[in-house]
């Protein structure tokens, strides 16, 4: 699948077995990859890490891992690979007893992110 958006960017995905398994992110001025993610799924086939490299020099540069319960993504840690494998973010969902998200806390934990720390609180009718 191709998907181009209205800069001179773009993204190129990579599928097995119709699972995303490569992401690559195209330089529109260079046409050059600059970065690409691999995704990584466990035996019920959830997504369970996704690693992010600079593909000037093959190097790690970010590490998602997600944890499930119940089938259910219920924390996302990231870490920054340029600062020694350091936690920068976590992300906890809490669900009713239907499954629906109701709650969603993103904690930034790194004083070098521009990002900020913030709470998601959901309702259904």
């Amino acid at each position: 699948m191709y998907i181009e958006s209205q800069s001179t960017d773009s993204v190129f995905f990579f599928y097995d077995n119709s699972r995303l398994v490569r992401e690559e992110y195209y330089s529109g001025y260079s046409n050059r990859v600059v970065t690409y993610t691999k995704f990584e799924y466990n035996n019920q086939n959830e997504l369970v890490k996704e690693t992010i490299y600079s593909a000037e020099d093959n190097a790690l540069v970010l590490t998602v891992e997600h944890r499930y319960q119940n089938g259910l993504n219920v924390k996302t840690e990231i870490f920054n690979n340029h600062f020694k494998n350091d936690k920068m973010r976590e992300v906890r969902r809490y669900y009713d007893r239907n499954d629906n998200l109701i709650y969603l806390e993103s904690i930034e934990l790194a004083i070098y992110s521009s990002a900020t720390s913030f709470v998601s609180k959901y309702e259904y009718y």
